[in-house]
């Protein structure tokens, strides 16, 4: 008789913690790439040295230009050199829009979410949630606090206002202070409606108010304002880690789906950052969570050109921050013709905002280079795509050449007629830059790198398809502004460009067809 073997005791093995979890995932990361205290101090004095030589740049080239910060036009009330909208309300309303644009990207891209291979080894861990995502709510204010440190004594400097030490560590704090409270806030909210996106329209209209606010300063006389006091800074400081600490007991809550999709949107945003694409920073933000809508059944679409036109007005029109955008745009393009700056930058500032303010309306384009299963299912070329998605950057652009060039002229008192000439050219121009600059290749990571602070990025990131023929099709426009005045040859020379751009602009590439 075979005698049977004991049974082998059952053992129990506890789940580790979430701290030991995140501190074993920093060993081996730092392990592997071989990182330490003396790599951090390293990476620490590399950024304060990049930074001091780009401000360096920066103030040698405005000294140079003649735009030094300090001095102005002299306000109402002051013999200090600074202008009336730096005494007036213009650092709050700066600081208005600043706040609005933080609360729209932290509510668009998620303060709170897991990102890389977190998604894929710690969620799944049967460790705490909330433990587990401590650091991810409170990096969210700790960046907000750190962009308004960076960016809050700025404020009053943009406007000709001159600060002493008092002064610029209060707008430090504030700064700090309403940064890290605006990411505070989308902080709550995430953890209290993961999956309402209404916040970012908040922010919008927000960045918008400030926009239209700087805007009226500049036409109206504002009287001066008293600056951000102690007492309200720290009420605000107080609310803020109020917020974070409510949202620090909630954060276990979050469902995994909400943090995948929220860490995916981050590590895309993040990529385009070091990357230098703006195009592929607007498809993160475009593709961060919104609210559902419900389908648009009034729609009937009469051909296959006509349907990708509406398209691509519903996607800018659901979507507030393009909106917004082109709002801004708009207005900043009227405060640099009211501004009274050389030829030259007026032509700089006047191509940016159009460039903003019609690439708005190009959403569809790009969105369609990237996707176009639209386009190939529709029994239309690949000219005739274009063609359709240059529609709305047509219409945004030429909405934004009335109220800037032809607006701007008339309130600064120049001859419109000009103006009102040219305005369709420099729509179509800033429309063919649009469509270019959404069809242009992506970047090839195999080509020459260029060492930047941020890593190496392929000299192909920062192409130039798109602002290029905009630049050289509104250059009569520069020369117009150099002689002070418009002639028939100036205008007829920017409806001969304008052309060139536009046909440019729509040719295909045979590889690509």
């Amino acid at each position: 008789m075979t005698r049977r073997a004991p049974a082998a005791a059952a053992t129990t093995v506890a789940a580790p913690s979430a701290a030991s979890v995140r501190r074993w995932t920093r060993r081996v990361q730092g392990a592997r790439s071989g990182r330490g205290v003396g790599a951090v101090v390293l990476d620490v004095w590399y950024a304060v040295v990049s930074a001091a030589s780009v401000a360096a740049l920066a103030l040698g080239t405005a000294s140079v230009l003649g735009l030094g910060f300090s001095g102005g036009r002299g306000g109402p009330g002051g013999t200090d050199g600074t202008t009336p909208l730096a005494d007036g309300p213009g650092p709050m309303l700066l600081l208005l829009a600043l706040v609005g644009a933080l609360l729209s990207l932290a509510a668009r891209l998620g303060p709170v979410g897991v990102g890389g291979a977190g998604r894929a080894w710690w969620l799944p861990l049967p460790v705490d949630r909330r433990a587990l995502l401590r650091p991810e709510v409170l990096r969210g204010p700790a960046v907000g606090a750190a962009v308004g440190v960076a960016t809050g004594p700025l404020l009053p400097v943009l406007l000709g206002a001159e600060l002493d030490g008092s002064r610029l560590l209060r707008w430090a704090a504030v700064g700090a202070v309403a940064g890290a409270a605006a990411v505070a806030v989308a902080t709550a909210v995430e953890v209290r409606a993961p999956r309402v996106a209404r916040l970012a329209v908040v922010g919008d209209a927000m960045l918008l108010a400030g926009a239209l606010g700087l805007a009226a300063c500049l036409v109206v006389d504002v009287p001066p304002v008293p600056e951000p006091a102690w007492w309200g800074t720290a009420l605000l400081a107080a609310a803020a880690v109020g917020l974070t600490a409510v949202s620090e007991r909630g954060a276990g809550a979050l469902p995994g789906d909400v943090l995948r999709a929220r860490g995916a949107a981050g590590d895309r945003a993040v990529v385009a950052v070091l990357s230098l694409d703006a195009r592929e920073l607007g498809r993160a933000l475009a593709s961060a969570p919104a609210r559902t809508r419900r389908p648009s059944r009034r729609l009937r679409p009469g051909g296959p050109v006509r349907a990708l036109v509406l398209a691509d007005a519903l996607l800018v029109v659901r979507s507030s921050r393009l909106m917004v955008q082109a709002a801004a745009a708009t207005v900043l393009g009227l405060a640099v013709v009211a501004g009274g700056l050389a030829a030259l930058l007026t032509h700089a500032g006047l191509l940016v905002t159009g460039l903003v303010a019609a690439g708005t309306a190009g959403a569809g384009a790009r969105h369609a280079a990237l996707v176009p299963a639209l386009d190939r299912a529709l029994p239309v070329g690949q000219v005739r795509v274009r063609l359709a998605h240059g529609v709305l950057p047509v219409v945004a652009g030429l909405a934004w050449g009335v109220v800037v060039l032809v607006g701007g002229a008339a309130t600064t008192g120049t001859d419109p007629l000009p103006w009102l000439a040219v305005a369709p050219a420099w729509a179509l121009a800033l429309a063919a830059a649009t469509v270019r600059g959404a069809y242009r290749p992506p970047p090839r990571f195999s080509e020459l790198m260029v060492v930047t602070p941020m890593g190496g990025v392929p000299t192909t990131a920062g192409t130039t398809h798109g602002p290029d023929v905009a630049l050289l099709a509104t250059l009569p426009t520069a020369v117009a502004l150099l002689a002070g005045t418009w002639t028939a040859p100036l205008v007829v020379a920017q409806w001969v460009l304008t052309v060139g751009a536009a046909l440019l602009a729509v040719r295909v590439h045979p590889r690509s067809a």
